[in-house]
């Protein structure tokens, strides 16, 4: 879903940001797709924290401590349009990385035994896979 494909979607520059921080990250050695990580992980933890501060605003507010309706819609409208602003970003770098990730799986199943199955926990850790029978490649020719 991008965003020129969806007319009801923001227009950004988030899929260039997560473009550039996908390609700019991911390497070999693993160390720059934990740091893509962490980077997507703070943003979530900012979207948790403007979900906290709402809830505490609310609680203010249903207690009568806001008094000023004008200082109340502004607070409640940021929240809102930061959570969404946030969750689009976070979407999109997500949609990114899978894909990246999601491609180097596919090049890789190209060059050594495919994997045919795979089993993961409940928590995502792979408990078992199995490998396909090896198939032998024809030449173009149909030798």
């Amino acid at each position: 879903m991008s965003e020129a494909e969806h007319p009801g979607m923001p227009e950004s520059n988030a899929d260039a940001v997560a473009k550039q921080l996908v390609f700019t990250t991911i390497d070999f050695d693993g160390q720059g797709l934990v740091a893509a990580m962490r980077l997507l992980l703070s943003r979530a933890e900012e979207l948790q924290a403007l979900h906290q501060r709402t809830a505490a605003f609310d609680d203010r507010l249903l207690s009568g401590q806001v008094s000023d309706q004008m200082d109340a819609n502004a607070e409640l409208l940021d929240a809102l349009y930061d959570t969404s602003c946030l969750k689009w970003f976070l979407s999109r770098a997500m949609k990114e990385l899978a894909e990246h990730l999601g491609f180097d799986v596919y090049q890789k199943q190209q060059h050594v035994l495919a994997i045919e199955q795979i089993t993961y926990t409940d928590q995502g850790g792979v408990e078992s896979y199995r490998l396909a029978p090896r198939q032998t490649r024809r030449s173009f020719g149909g030798e």
